[in-house]
């Protein structure tokens, strides 16, 4: 999920419609699933139950948050907005606009709180409608941050209650949710100071009380700064897939945290060629090759000083999920000058800056949606753009890959210097039809307002046909410096 990361020139409105294989990797010892429809029986490793459909019609809906955005004068306070599903897909008169001045939902508005940093879905109280879960990592400005809940119902979302207090935890930078302890029902997990993962174990009162919250345990003392859940050696019990370790001279290493019975193990280093540990700024984890095991995709968007060169303008890994967990010898990258990949690489493209995983062309394989926020559009430099790669019984492949950008081949908008289009993605069926649309910002929009994209999936795959463009203009919100697509659910 995923999806974590702002132009100028694009008038915000709704818009109604006006693309390798390197080397093989290697492992040691493991987001975001496909997206399902709202409907359908949940995959192993996660509980029934709507995904993200929080008013319980059947359709998932879509939560973006702007941590930076101002609220009431206050700046960096942050809200987040959630657009309904539909038989039509997303709708923008259906639009909701929370902070924590909107009453019933917990805490009070601060500048600075940069509330909804984070956000997941998942029904914690099972009633069953979805409900959201927002972190805001620096509430009242004391560092130590809040994980909330807003609660689903059949008029959507509304009310809410503290998860976490975040003394001494620094709660809300990144949350995952699925059932991490195997007992069939939702649990949450967020980072804490540093190194610390905290499990929130369900079922949880309408209080927000978790039924315990218990410390995850950890390898290294560094910050954790991804996050996504997935069934990866199939067991029925959610994994998580982490990047932890940001330092002067390497990127973050990858790593895995298996689900169990009573929790989550100790995370171990998932190793590639050599003994070398996959690294990566972003992940997902999805069915990629179809065979029930979830995999891992990691993107790579730039070589750190002492780490082995990685190839020009960013990579992905492909890690595929087996019954010992991530399988790193058979882990794979992908890079914009392999075979079949469409365009070419420029050293400053930063492809892998967000990934998503699901199946958007319906032949039963994950494909996977790689945003590079920093690569030169048509005769504009550093726009954006996002690529998607066809899933296969063997993983991606550049064959048939597509690149979007702005202004480009029926996509909505014009492309402009620092736009950042494919800084966040994510895939979610606000429809029903089984086949996941394409959700992607460009968090640089309009003087860093932000944007979001909403693209229709075919038998093709993406498609700008009938696309959807919106942002704060069209939610009526202060879009100055907001940062607005900054996050998803994940």
């Amino acid at each position: 999920m995923n999806s974590r990361r702002v132009s100028r020139g694009l008038k915000l409105v709704a818009l109604a419609a006006a693309g390798s294989l390197a080397a093989p990797v290697a492992f040691a010892v493991s987001g975001t699933a496909p997206a399902e429809q709202a409907a359908a029986v949940a995959t192993a490793g996660r509980p029934a139950g709507p995904t993200e459909d929080f008013n319980g019609d059947g359709y998932q809906d879509l939560a973006v948050a702007a941590p930076l955005g101002t609220v009431d004068g206050k700046k960096r306070a942050g809200y987040v907005s959630v657009l309904y599903g539909s038989k039509s897909g997303l709708r923008i008169e259906s639009k909701q606009i929370i902070h924590q001045d909107t009453p019933g939902i917990p805490g009070s508005t601060g500048a600075g709180d940069s509330y909804g940093t984070a956000l997941a879905a998942a029904d914690l109280n099972g009633d069953p409608y979805a409900d959201l879960v927002v972190g805001s990592p620096h509430e009242d400005a004391n560092a130590d941050g809040t994980l909330s809940v807003i609660w689903g119902g059949p008029d959507g979302l509304a009310g809410g209650a503290i998860l976490l207090d975040g003394s001494e935890r620094r709660s809300g930078s990144h949350i995952v949710t699925g059932d991490f302890d195997g007992d069939g029902g939702p649990d949450v997990v967020t980072t804490g100071h540093g190194d610390e993962l905290w499990l929130l174990s369900g079922p949880f009162a309408r209080d927000g009380s978790p039924s315990r919250t218990s410390r995850v345990p950890s390898r290294r003392d560094e910050e954790l700064v991804e996050l996504a859940a997935g069934d990866v050696n199939r067991d029925g019990i959610t994994d998580i897939a982490g990047l932890q370790g940001y330092g002067e001279a390497t990127t973050p290493d990858l790593m895995y945290w298996k689900g169990t019975a009573q929790g989550l193990a100790s995370p171990a280093y998932v190793n590639g060629f050599g003994r070398t540990s996959v690294r990566g700024d972003s992940l997902d984890v999805g069915d990629v090759n179809g065979d029930g095991f979830e995999d891992i995709v990691v993107g790579h968007t730039e070589a750190y000083t002492y780490e082995p060169a990685i190839p020009t303008g960013g990579k992905i890994t492909y890690v595929p999920g087996s019954a010992a967990g991530p399988a790193g010898t058979r882990a794979r990258d992908f890079h914009q000058d392999g075979p079949g990949m469409p365009g070419g690489a420029g050293p400053l493209d930063r492809f892998g800056t967000a990934v998503s995983i699901g199946d958007v062309d319906g032949d039963g394989y994950g494909d996977v949606v790689v945003g590079a926020e920093g690569k030169d559009a048509p005769d504009q430099e550093g726009s954006g753009a996002v690529l998607t790669l066809r899933g296969t019984g063997s993983g991606p492949t550049g064959k048939g890959a597509k690149t979007f950008f702005q202004g480009n081949a029926g996509v909505p908008g014009t492309a402009e210097e620092d736009d950042r289009f494919g800084s966040a993605t994510k895939l979610i069926d606000s429809n029903g039809d089984g086949t996941p649309e394409l959700a992607a910002t460009a968090q640089g929009e309009n003087e860093l307002n932000g944007a979001v994209w909403v693209f229709t999936s075919t038998a093709d795959g993406v498609s700008p046909d009938g696309a959807l463009v919106y942002g704060p203009k069209t939610l009526g919100t202060v879009g100055t410096n907001g940062r607005f697509g900054t996050a998803f659910t994940g």
